[in-house]
């Protein structure tokens, strides 16, 4: 593997540590499988599948920063507070629990004081500096039932990649999405769910259930898509100068060229992994 720095969460807890050589770092059972890592400084948080945030540096020092019991789907920083997502539409910032108008939440973007939610209702954008809703997606038709997955905030665009294998772009100076594509050609009888979205510069990566990466424009015309899938869903993505790296249920770790999205390395992990990042 490449000598660049690249650090993963595994569905048991672990943190593993590629420079080039494999370091496990961190405790692991159950409850603790990871479901997001953030820089921090020279330090990292690892967000666990319970709710628990460690802070935690690549020489193995771990220290808990919020302890709980309750499931979580992701979480995020935001002035050094903690944010938690949990299943059922609520999230948790500054000690108080905030409920959204989603009743199953499948997904969250932190960009600054903004969080994004998204799930069974149509998305929606927070204020976390004002504790308040500040936008709300709309469907073209009002009675539609929505599908989203995940999704991915900037400062003028919001992303949506859904269970119905499509990627939709909302501007937030309106409520509809500007842009809808279907990634599945057309006739195709099996429309694979969209199971992890990364936006990086002017391109968009979406991985599938199926182990599928694809990579489009912001026009939404597909660039590029891997010739070689995973045995299992993608749960990360990360683009790091001119590498994308991805990660998933096969534990396994892929490295592609960004631009033609060539396979340059992999290497197989044993353990389900659920994030990467590269330093």
């Amino acid at each position: 593997m490449e000598s660049r720095t690249i650090i993963l969460g595994d569905h048991t807890g672990s943190i593993k540590v590629l420079d080039p050589e494999l370091h496990n770092l961190g405790p692991t059972g159950q409850g603790l499988g990871i479901v997001n890592i953030i820089p921090s400084d020279e330090d990292f948080y690892a967000f666990r599948s319970l709710g628990s945030v460690d802070k935690f540096s690549l020489e193995g020092t771990f220290t808990s920063v919020h302890s709980s019991s309750k499931k979580i789907i992701d979480g995020g920083i935001y002035n050094n507070s903690i944010i938690l997502a949990y299943p059922n539409g609520e999230f948790y910032f500054n000690d108080h629990i905030y409920k959204t108008q989603i009743q199953e939440c499948s997904g969250i973007s932190n960009l600054a004081e903004s969080l994004a939610l998204c799930g069974d209702n149509n998305a929606e954008v927070w204020d976390l500096n004002k504790q308040s809703l500040k936008w709300k997606a709309w469907t073209f038709k009002p009675k539609d039932h929505v599908f989203d997955a995940k999704c991915w905030i900037d400062d003028n665009k919001f992303y949506v990649a859904t269970t119905k294998n499509e990627i939709k772009i909302h501007d937030f100076r309106a409520k509809k999405p500007q842009k809808v594509v279907m990634l599945n050609k057309e006739g195709h009888n099996c429309h694979l769910p969209i199971s992890c979205l990364y936006v990086f510069e002017d391109f968009i990566y979406v991985g599938d259930v199926a182990g599928h990466m694809y990579k489009m424009n912001k026009e939404l015309i597909i660039l590029g898509k891997t010739k070689i899938r995973s045995v299992g869903a993608l749960q990360s993505i990360f683009c790091k100068e001119s590498n994308v790296y991805s990660c998933g249920l096969d534990r396994r770790l892929m490295v592609h060229d960004c631009m033609s999205l060539k396979l340059i390395e992999k290497k197989y992990l044993w353990q389900k992994l659920m994030k990467v990042i590269v330093l």
